[in-house]
């Protein structure tokens, strides 16, 4: 089972959090209604639970969604009952630029998996939406949808950013390993921003009913240390540069032997 999870790494030399509130929230709601758990400390130091919500019934579903003490992210679902079945994840930060200069934020992260099945009635649909905001301002987003045309026919639609989804033409999409950089822009001395990370899976059954619908990101159980970690999010602030770009460059060099090197030492 792959293993999906995310944090917020702040390098030190460069700029520090200023109250780095932190939020971690959770929600699945299922035909039988909306289960939720979260947790709001003043800092990442008071992140002491795994924030956890599940549902499930003999009927024919079962949810679950959480997020361990050190951000790392997953969720899970199947169904085969008429009527809709989701799950989100919510992951929030407060930053601030405490030195005199002008700084750039880059946002970093690391996708190393995902897979979304749908096999059902015509109307039948398997959704996901995954967002990154700076503050208000939307930075990030990738979106696909999984739906039955036919009795014999699904289709598959992505859009935004390109996570890689690859459809199989039959009922399945993966997700493969990927490298995703986002800037967040300039950040001026003293300016305060949060960065917040948002995940949404929803499955919709037809009333004519589903074989089946699943998506699988993560073992929920498994997300405070054990096997990979494949969302790492490294937000990095930078000099503003004067006629160059060559710091952005290096920031994605060493982002990506970081991811490669992770990754090697996980499967080593």
């Amino acid at each position: 089972m792959r293993r999906w999870g995310f944090a917020i790494i702040v390098l030190a030399s460069l700029c520090q959090p200023a109250q780095a509130a932190v939020l971690h929230s959770v929600l699945v709601t299922s035909p039988d209604g909306p289960t939720f758990d979260f947790l709001d400390v003043p800092t990442p130091d008071d992140v002491d639970r795994t924030v956890f919500a599940s549902e499930s019934s003999s009927s024919g579903y079962s949810v679950s969604a959480a997020i361990g003490p050190f951000g790392n992210l997953g969720t899970e679902g199947v169904t085969m009952v008429a009527g809709p079945l989701s799950a989100e994840v919510d992951i929030r930060a407060d930053f601030a630029n405490l030195g005199p200069n002008p700084l750039r934020a880059v946002a970093n992260f690391v996708i190393d998996g995902g897979e979304f099945v749908l096999v059902g009635s015509p109307g039948s649909t398997l959704t996901y939406s995954l967002t990154l905001r700076r503050s208000n301002d939307l930075v990030f987003e990738s979106q696909g949808i999984l739906e039955g045309v036919s009795f014999f026919e699904t289709a598959f639609e992505a859009s935004g950013a390109d996570i890689g989804a690859s459809f199989d033409g039959d009922a399945t999409v993966t997700l493969p390993t990927s490298f995703q950089s986002v800037d967040l822009g300039i950040i001026g001395p003293g300016e305060p921003f949060s960065l917040s990370y948002f995940l949404e899976i929803e499955a919709t059954v037809d009333s004519f009913g589903a074989e089946l619908i699943r998506w699988e990101f993560s073992d929920p159980l498994s997300v405070e240390g054990a096997g990979e970690f494949p969302i790492e999010t490294v937000v990095s602030f930078l000099p503003v540069p004067e006629p160059s770009a060559l710091g952005m460059l290096v920031l994605a060099a060493a982002g990506s032997a970081l991811a490669a090197s992770r990754r090697a030492s996980l499967r080593g």
